[in-house]
């Protein structure tokens, strides 16, 4: 099995185990995809917990969600033009949704404060095909 560690911040000792499981891998990559592909210069993912999830943010700083789409996001075949950036998204971010969804996972997308796209993920931490030492 592949993981990768992670540890929250200097307080939390314990680092955690997680399993790249190909479904956690293809949803991220899709997602990241996206952000890298309307990004102007930036795209940030972080990573925190509260005590029930661990939580993903991907942001990027292109031109956000326009509101026909944001209402749409999760379905297939959604499309987004903004800035003379174009693409089909749909379909990526449907399967990664649903990939995260079969985990016990939340996804929610939103546009930045400062402007760009947000995509949070909320995981159980319960979820342990992906988390180990939790």
């Amino acid at each position: 099995e592949v993981m990768t560690k992670f540890k929250f911040g200097t307080d939390d000792l314990t680092a955690i185990n997680v399993y790249r499981t190909p479904e956690l891998v293809s949803a991220l990559r899709n997602l990241m995809h996206n952000a890298f592909r309307f990004a102007e210069k930036k795209v940030m993912a972080q990573i925190a917990s509260d005590p029930n999830h661990i939580i993903l943010f991907i942001e990027d700083d292109g031109p956000g969600f326009s509101s026909n789409v944001l209402s749409r996001l999760g379905e297939p075949y959604v499309h987004q033009q903004d800035g003379g950036k174009k693409g089909n998204m749909g379909l990526g971010v449907f399967i990664a949704k649903t990939l995260l969804e079969d985990l016990g996972g939340k996804v929610s997308f939103e546009n930045g404060e400062k402007g760009g796209a947000l995509v949070t993920i909320r995981l159980p931490k319960k979820a342990k095909e992906i988390f180990r030492n939790l």
